[in-house]
């Protein structure tokens, strides 16, 4: 899945439905909550902490 920044944003998460299709959620408030693909500017984007 082509993201752009959402793929490595900390208020992304990680949505699968029971028929396999998986869509990226944005949990940033004030954003909304599925935004079209690739995102290439954000103002909310933090980088996600590596574990």
């Amino acid at each position: 899945m082509a993201a752009g920044l959402c793929g490595g944003c900390a208020h992304a998460r990680r949505v699968e439905t029971r028929r396999g299709t998986v869509y990226l959620r944005c949990v940033a408030p004030g954003l909304p909550k599925y935004p079209l693909l690739p995102v290439l500017s954000c103002a909310s984007h933090a980088p996600r902490a590596l574990a």
